[in-house]
Formats: structure tokens, C-alpha cells, sequence
């Protein structure tokens, strides 16, 4: 007889209820063994795994965005105080062009995430490969 999955735990802010993350779990659960999702409100942040492991989950322009009115930083820094590990996964090709990015400050921004905060930047095709990344993550930080 084969062993039960173990749960596999992730909390997941309420604003991302109604994504494609959810909804990919939701559709595909043999896909992901174990996994239950709690939605839960959170200031910071969209994912937790494991103890005290946060991704904050953003599409390329949400990103470009970020850099270019210098919110990134400081929100690193407050990530960066709540939790042991921050991970950004980001959604698109975070280099093609936009009417609001500027090439030199994406790879200051990305540097400084990298090497000052410590925080990879994950690169995702889309949602669903998102929700595989994540409950990858979960497996491996639980």
C-alpha cells in the first residue's frame, strides 16, 4: 500500500483568490499531491511556504513598475524583515520592451536584488507555470 501524500501547506493572500494560480491548482489537483492552500490576508507578499518563505508574484509590468517608482526597494526591505528567505517570480519577459522601462534600471534593480538583498528573481512563462514553480517551492521548503 502506498503512503498518503504529506500535506503540502501554502498561504496564500487573499487578493490572489481569483488567479490563474488558484485556478490551475483547483483544476489539476493530481498534478500537485497534498497541497492545501489557506487564503489568508497579508500586508506583504502573496505566497508563504515552508516556515518563513515568501514569493511575491509579479507580471513583467507589475515589475518594470516597481523599479521604475522605486517601490522595489523598499518593499524588499519590509519582505526582507518578516521573512527569512524572498523569492519574486515574475511572469514574462522581464527585458522586452516597454513605453515605461528603462533597460539600465532593470539590471541595476535585478543586481541589487541579487547580490544587496539576497532575493532571486524567478522567471515564469505565465500563471501555470507559476502554480507548478510554487508548490515546488512548498515541497522543498517544508
Amino acid at each position: 500500500m502506498a503512503d498518503a501524500p504529506k500535506t503540502i501547506k501554502i498561504m496564500v493572500d487573499t487578493r490572489e483568490k481569483n488567479t490563474a494560480v488558484i485556478k490551475h491548482w483547483n483544476e489539476h489537483p493530481g498534478m500537485f499531491p497534498g497541497l492545501e492552500y489557506e487564503l489568508v490576508e497579508m500586508e506583504l507578499g502573496d505566497y508563504v511556504v515552508g516556515k518563513s518563505t515568501v514569493i511575491e508574484r509579479k507580471s513583467t509590468t507589475d515589475f518594470m513598475l516597481s523599479v521604475m517608482d522605486n517601490h522595489l526597494i523598499s518593499n524588499l526591505a519590509k519582505l526582507n524583515q518578516d521573512y527569512e528567505q524572498v523569492i519574486y517570480v515574475v511572469e514574462g519577459d522581464i527585458y522586452a520592451s516597454r513605453f515605461h522601462s528603462d533597460p539600465a534600471r532593470l539590471r541595476q534593480a535585478i543586481a541589487y536584488m541579487t547580490v544587496k538583498e539576497n532575493t532571486p528573481l524567478v522567471p515564469s512563462p505565465g500563471p501555470q507555470s507559476t502554480a507548478e514553480l510554487i508548490y515546488a517551492m512548498a515541497l522543498l521548503a517544508q
